[in-house]
């Protein structure tokens, strides 16, 4: 019952939230911009961290969901994806009984992003989607390095994931070196993700095109660290480029597939115009993905290699749809906008279909 009271209230809120901001913008002639209402978000969500404030998002996670990868041990199958900079809001997001979590990807230097506004919600074949074209705004990998060593992650015994990004192979290389040096040794859980998919920066495919680069980037870390490494692949790419990059970089050790991204569409084509959405175009995620991702998991079962499976997971049944396809463990991203009370809906529908 608190969970099914919390989630309405949750989501009544963000919707006042959103059209109280309309009507404030169309007001003083400001032009709408969801990447506000977000913000807006954490912070107030921030204000609740303090007990007893904090029971409004904590559950425990439901016995038997415990998932191994790699060696890891995930308390629950469900993870953050990679996409939000709020290391704040990750935590919360773990005491609402995610099993870890993946920071949003950093870059060798820092960047601003792309023109605001860059972030949207559409509708797309019925489904209210998400997407987004934010060029990977961040502090660069120095001072995300400096920054999350004192981090509060440190102290909880959960896995999580080092997403990387890069323009070409040797900037992948510069930055997971600076992670492998300085973060390697304080956790022992630790994943690293290689983000080759990021579908709305200049040179955010550099590696998806180019297996034989990727295996470079992948046996040089190999040479340096024993931790598992993520591939990101996009939707967009088709079956037969995806088997063959793939069937390139298995012969690498603790390899996993995170399948997959967002999916590149152009601004018009998903009714947006110039001013409510500066770039072309952009990643849209959540549901429009579902069936996709799906489709990829079972491409690459053959191999054998543990993927996980990111993309429109919002529901207990969805997320046991991707389980049954093989998938290891569930990436989740808009969901956790949307309404973050799914994460415990899920585990507990997953726990009694066990």
């Amino acid at each position: 019952m608190r969970l099914y009271f919390f989630s309405l209230g949750y989501r009544i809120i963000r919707k006042m939230s959103i059209i109280v901001y309309s009507i404030w913008c169309f007001i003083v002639g400001r032009t709408y911009d969801l990447e506000d209402v977000s913000d807006f978000g954490n912070h107030q969500m921030a204000k609740l961290d303090s007990f007893p404030f904090g029971l409004f998002y904590t559950f425990s996670i439901p016995r038997g969901l415990q998932t191994s990868f790699f060696g890891h041990n995930f308390k629950s199958p469900l993870i953050a994806a990679s996409f939000q900079s709020d290391k704040k809001a990750l935590l919360r997001w773990l005491k609402f009984g995610l099993g870890g979590i993946t920071f949003k990807t950093i870059m060798a230097d820092s960047r601003v992003g792309n023109e605001r506004p860059r972030l949207s919600e559409v509708i797309i074949a019925g489904n209210r989607s998400i997407i987004n074209a934010m060029g990977l705004p961040g502090e660069g990998v120095g001072p995300f390095v400096d920054s999350i060593i004192n981090e509060d992650v440190w102290q909880m015994d959960i896995p999580f994931g080092l997403s990387i990004g890069g323009n070409n192979k040797e900037e992948y290389i510069n930055v997971f070196n600076a992670m492998n040096q300085n973060l390697s040794s304080k956790f022992p859980h630790l994943f690293y993700e290689i983000n080759i998919s990021c579908p709305n920066t200049e040179d955010g495919k550099t590696l998806s095109e180019n297996p034989d680069e990727l295996l470079f980037v992948l046996s040089e870390m190999r040479k340096e660290c024993r931790n598992p490494i993520i591939v990101k692949v996009s939707p967009d790419q088709d079956d037969n480029s995806l088997l063959e990059m793939v069937e390139t970089i298995k012969p690498i050790s603790d390899i996993g597939i995170n399948a997959g991204n967002t999916s590149y569409m152009n601004r018009k084509d998903v009714g947006l115009k110039e001013h409510l959405f500066k770039p072309i175009g952009g990643g849209v995620s959540g549901l429009p993905l579902f069936l996709r991702m799906l489709n990829m998991i079972k491409l690459l079962k053959p191999f054998n290699i543990p993927i996980i499976a990111t993309g429109g997971i919002d529901s207990g049944q969805k997320a046991m749809a991707a389980l049954n396809e093989g998938a290891t463990l569930i990436g989740m991203a808009s969901a956790l906008i949307v309404d973050p009370y799914c994460i415990p809906r899920i585990n507990q529908y997953l726990a009694s279909h066990k």
